[in-house]
């Protein structure tokens, strides 16, 4: 049994946003309007931790989506991370008196969601305020780092990608009310911190191999705006490195030394990066002489 045919269901199950989660239509809602960011919304959250499906206790809650909803989802008892941002995005995609189920590959949590009611949300482009596009894309800043505190990386890595979207959008305007690009530089600095968190394990397998170019390029973006930022260098000649590209990432690491000749995280970098390509000239060497040999 798939975790959405536990979900006492129809048929329609499918795949939110992100892998990890299953979702199905329990109720149908009405009308043809779903949340949106701005929306102040009502849910009822049930959440059954045991997998027993026996009745379990309903909260209300309420929250103004990619605001302050996620923290109130914390509040009525889920955990910050998957769970609060699986809820949001269902929440976007249902109209008013749906029920959607939720279940997560490898646990046992079901949460049952509610949508009791919701206000009209604002268009990102057409209806926002400068300020307030801003301020959407400083939310979705801020829940990341929230997430990134709890060694939640991907669901901080979704919500510095939606910053960055934001952010772009801003700096395409003609008439700019700020200037974003120190938001920016933080949030692709974050992008590939969580990057290099996820890399585990084996360093060919292609999950890593993406993760590390995906840390490059985040960085690559972050250098262009700012050429000296050390933890830009620092994260990429860390890429770098795991990438097994010793001398770019030993440019990387000793162009941030110059900048900051004090860092000793960096300088542990670089002496890694260093022993590396040590270590790999010595290999090649040996393969060469036994060949020739």
């Amino acid at each position: 049994q798939t975790p959405a045919e536990g979900c006492n269901g129809r048929a329609m199950a499918e795949q939110l946003l992100f892998a990890g989660v299953q979702r199905a239509e329990t109720k149908p809602g009405t009308g043809i309007g779903s949340p949106s960011t701005g929306s102040l919304v009502k849910v009822a959250i049930t959440v059954d931790s045991s997998g027993s499906r026996e009745a379990q206790a309903t909260q209300e809650c309420s929250g103004i989506i990619h605001q302050t909803f996620v923290h109130q989802l914390v509040k009525a008892g889920l955990s910050l991370g998957l769970q609060t941002e699986a809820v949001e995005s269902a929440v976007c995609t249902m109209h008013a008196g749906a029920v959607h189920c939720l279940e997560f590959v490898g646990s046992p949590v079901r949460i049952t969601v509610s949508l009791l009611e919701f206000s009209k949300g604002k268009h990102f482009w057409e209806d926002m305020t400068w300020e307030e596009r801003a301020g959407v894309a400083s939310h979705h800043k801020a829940t990341g780092v929230d997430y990134f505190k709890t060694e939640g990386w991907r669901a901080a890595l979704r919500q510095f990608g939606r910053s960055v979207q934001h952010l772009l959008l801003l700096e395409s305007y003609d008439v700019k009310e700020g200037d974003v690009t120190e938001m920016l530089v933080t949030c692709y600095s974050n992008l590939a911190a969580c990057h290099l968190k996820l890399v585990q394990g084996d360093l060919r397998t292609p999950a890593n191999i993406r993760h590390c170019r995906n840390a490059e390029e985040a960085c690559t973006l972050l250098l262009e705006r700012q050429p000296d930022n050390v933890k830009g260098l620092f994260r990429r000649g860390r890429a770098r490195r795991l990438l097994a590209e010793h001398d770019a990432a030993i440019q990387d690491l000793e162009q941030a030394l110059r900048v900051d000749g004090s860092n000793s995280a960096v300088r542990s970098e670089l002496e890694a990066a260093t022993a590396a390509r040590s270590a790999a000239n010595a290999a090649m060497g040996s393969k060469l002489s036994r060949l020739f040999s």
